[in-house]
């Protein structure tokens, strides 16, 4: 049956379409084929992966490469000796050498999207392949909660000092307000002097809450102005800074965050069906990252 006329056939299904729509529609198309695709390419490698049987070598093949003499000093006992033909004989070259008869065995043990780890050499941790499903599972990845610490409100002298300048910094207070307000809550009377709160004025609250920044965050930000010329006019900017370096080192000394770092370079990589594909998804899995611990390490060694 002729196709219908200005219209164009889904080069992923047999149906056809009017230019407008067919755009459209072949992204959707596209994406149903993909994944019907990539479903058959999986179930085909899980039959392949069970209906491969790894070669056992049988009880004649044992008796032909091994001659066994019985020994002389009991007759019971069996001493394995080598067959010289094989064991003269160079088999690095060969396609039946252990390593890679070994490698051959063990590929078909994946599965699609397997991912295996291959950790920098310097590190001392051995390759790794786990099944996607099971990527990053280890308990060593999860989350472990921080120790609670029983003053929260450190290094305010009390809670009530936290909680009164926590509102006075969602109320935006000018000093004018803020001495109205310490007026308010300051005890006229004795008997009601031992209110727990230590800040009685707008200098107290300003030295608390520097000191309470410089003890949360001890590098310190640092206001520069920032000039862009915007429609033949300079714009000035005031922002805030800080070194990056100094609060790297200060994350790394922290130590809740501490065990979160990847110290060493990985390379990752996916079981595609036929050998590992290489992927990057983090700064410490690009070859950048690899090639710099890798000088790291040759400078060190020359010092």
């Amino acid at each position: 049956m002729p196709a219908p006329s200005r219209q164009e056939k889904c080069p992923y299904c047999p149906n056809f379409f009017a230019r407008r729509g067919l755009k459209q529609h072949t992204i959707s198309c596209k994406h149903d084929f993909d994944e019907r695709h990539a479903d058959a390419l999986y179930e085909n490698g899980l039959l392949r992966t069970t209906e491969m049987a790894i070669p056992v070598p049988s009880e004649e093949q044992d008796l032909a490469s091994t001659n066994y003499a019985e020994s002389e000093s009991s007759p019971d006992s069996l001493e394995p000796i080598l067959n010289p033909a094989v064991d003269e004989t160079d088999i690095s070259g060969s396609p039946e050498a252990p390593d890679q008869l070994a490698d051959d065995i063990s590929t078909s043990v994946y599965k699609i999207d397997d991912i295996r780890t291959v950790y920098h050499p310097a590190s001392g941790i051995p390759t790794r392949v786990d099944h996607f499903e099971q990527y990053r599972s280890n308990p060593t990845f999860r989350h472990a909660d921080p120790p609670i610490d029983p003053c929260p409100w450190r290094p305010f002298a009390t809670h009530r000092d936290f909680k009164l300048g926590e509102f006075i910094l969602d109320a935006a207070l000018t000093n004018k307000q803020m001495k109205t307000l310490f007026e308010l809550l300051t005890p006229q009377s004795e008997s009601i002097q031992d209110l727990d709160s230590t800040i009685k004025s707008p200098k107290d609250f300003k030295e608390h809450w520097d000191r309470a920044a410089n003890h949360i965050t001890p590098i310190s930000f640092k206001k520069s102005t920032v000039t862009v010329p915007l429609r033949g006019k300079a714009q000035t900017f005031e922002v805030y800074r800080r070194n990056l370096w100094m609060w790297a080192l200060e994350l790394i000394q922290n130590p809740t965050l501490e065990p979160d770092f990847f110290w060493d370079a990985v390379e990752l990589s996916k079981w595609n069906g036929k050998a590992f594909e290489r992927f990057i998804d983090e700064p410490w899995t690009a070859q950048a990252f690899w090639d710099l611990q890798a000088c790291i390490i040759v400078a060190v060694s020359m010092n």
